[in-house]
């Protein structure tokens, strides 16, 4: 019998693709889901000359899909660093303090960036030898924890109990960094002005009801003549510009909604930032995951009426880098920087 409530995932930064690390102490991350799935080309024969279809052969192999949970303040930053692509080693805030402050930057190309994916589902242990991220989204609605997934791509999966890097034994080694403080939406605030204004503070507060940030770097694996890579999937890689794209949604539409249907219309850019403020560390110190958008562009702002109900607006925006430092966001040229105070001593990327 195998149940949801008796699986563990852990993810481990590897130095070679396809062959698997092993997970252990800190290792754990705290899903809700693993959605990844391995599928085969089926190679069909239709040759003329018989009544049916009656051989096949297998092509292609591919593991693709998503890793989901709640976002948290700790226990996610090895895998958004293999998203975003930068990051460094932690820096103390205090003598003495628990509390952690880092980044995550944006950076042009994951090459070399993956790890060991492994999943204990109930009964066997799955394993993912090479696992690529290739994208994130976080989501947040009022009056919930926020979420995130993400998307990845592996290069087989092997399916075992007592064999491989990672099995039902080595599973069991697995501990999580921490299980505690989800990031929830009541602790948000959203900040945004014209991208050339001054910095950000809480005078220029929005207030949406939901909101989803979604991160993809779009890639591909070659497939070579090699038996090897031809029954798995090489390491992906750029295939094309990233896109990141943020959406606001108003529970309303008002007057001040107005503002941003003009700035559709005049190309207006803006900047943003979200950030959420969580438990305390330790002192004054109190976890924090902040996101900074230096260069907005409106690509929908119109509102949806549907019946006689609230007329609710959304804001849709793409993501994009800049050439010119925003007031009050120095040092940020991506489309999105992420910063965060948590309890992690170490570099993501180490």
């Amino acid at each position: 019998m195998s149940e949801g409530r008796e699986a563990k995932a852990a993810f481990k930064k590897a130095t070679t693709w396809g062959t698997a690390v092993a997970c252990g102490a800190n290792d754990g991350v705290m899903v809700t889901n693993v959605g990844l799935t391995r599928t085969f080309d089926q190679l069909i024969d239709e040759s003329v000359g018989q009544s049916f279809k009656k051989n096949q052969d297998t092509g292609y192999q591919t593991v693709e899909g998503s890793l989901e949970g709640y976002l948290r303040y700790d226990g996610l930053d090895v895998l958004i660093a293999m998203v975003m692509g930068s990051t460094a080693a932690p820096s103390q805030k205090g003598t003495g303090s628990a509390a952690y402050s880092n980044y995550f930057a944006m950076a042009s190309d994951t090459d070399g960036l993956f790890g060991t994916l492994a999943a204990y589902m109930g009964f066997s242990t799955h394993e993912y030898p090479g696992a690529k991220v290739t994208g994130m989204t976080i989501s947040g609605e009022s009056g919930q924890p926020l979420t995130i997934s993400f998307d990845m791509v592996a290069d087989t999966k092997n399916t075992n109990t007592s064999t491989g890097t990672n099995n039902n034994t080595t599973i069991g080694t697995v501990t999580f960094p921490e299980t505690q403080n989800r990031a929830l939406f009541r602790h948000g605030k959203f900040w945004m002005n014209d991208a050339t204004g001054a910095a950000l503070d809480a005078s220029m507060g929005v207030y949406p009801g939901k909101f989803t940030l979604a991160f993809t770097r779009n890639m591909d694996s070659n497939r070579e003549a090699n038996a090897e890579l031809l029954d798995k999937t090489a390491e992906p890689t750029g295939n094309g510009f990233p896109d990141a794209t943020l959406t606001l949604e108003f529970p309303e539409y008002t007057s001040g909604h107005d503002t941003f249907i003009g700035d559709l219309g005049n190309g207006t850019h803006k900047k943003l930032q979200m950030s959420f403020v969580g438990g305390v560390i330790d002192a004054s110190y109190y976890r924090e995951f902040s996101v900074y958008l230096p260069n907005l562009v409106i690509t929908n702002a119109d509102p949806a009426m549907s019946g006689a109900g609230k007329i609710p607006a959304s804001l849709q925006m793409a993501a994009l880098g800049t050439a010119t430092e925003r007031t009050g966001m120095t040092g940020i040229y991506e489309p999105f920087k992420i910063n965060v105070l948590n309890t992690r001593t170490t570099s993501p990327l180490a």
